[in-house]
C-alpha cells in the first residue's frame, strides 16, 4: 500500500498538468485523490493494527508521531505564507 500511495503522489502533478478541459483534469485528479484516501485509509489502519499488539507506549509513540507531523505541516505552510505571501489572484482567507 505504501507503494501504491507513492505511485499516487508521483501521478498528482502530471494529470493536474494535463493540457485538457480544466473540467476534465479536476474530476480525474478529484478521482485520483479519492482513491489516495482509500489507501492513506489501509495504509494507517494497518500501522495502528501493528502497534495494537505491541505494548501502549508504542501506540502512544504512533500517535504522537501523527500529532507532530500534522503541527510540523501547519507550521511550515504558515512560515511559507509568511515568506512568500499568497499568490495574487488567489481568493485565499487564510
Amino acid at each position: 500500500m505504501f507503494i501504491l500511495e507513492a505511485v499516487i503522489m508521483i501521478v498528482l502533478p502530471f494529470l493536474a498538468h494535463v493540457p485538457e478541459e480544466e473540467s476534465t483534469r479536476f474530476w480525474a485528479c478529484f478521482c485520483l485523490l479519492f482513491f489516495f484516501g482509500a489507501v492513506n485509509g489501509m495504509c494507517q489502519a494497518s500501522v495502528f493494527g501493528l502497534a495494537g499488539i505491541l505494548p501502549g507506549e508504542y501506540m502512544g509513540a504512533v500517535m504522537f508521531g501523527n500529532g507532530v507531523s500534522g503541527v510540523a505541516c501547519n507550521s511550515l505552510a504558515m512560515i511559507f505564507l509568511a515568506v512568500f505571501g499568497v499568490p495574487k489572484g488567489t481568493d485565499d482567507a487564510f
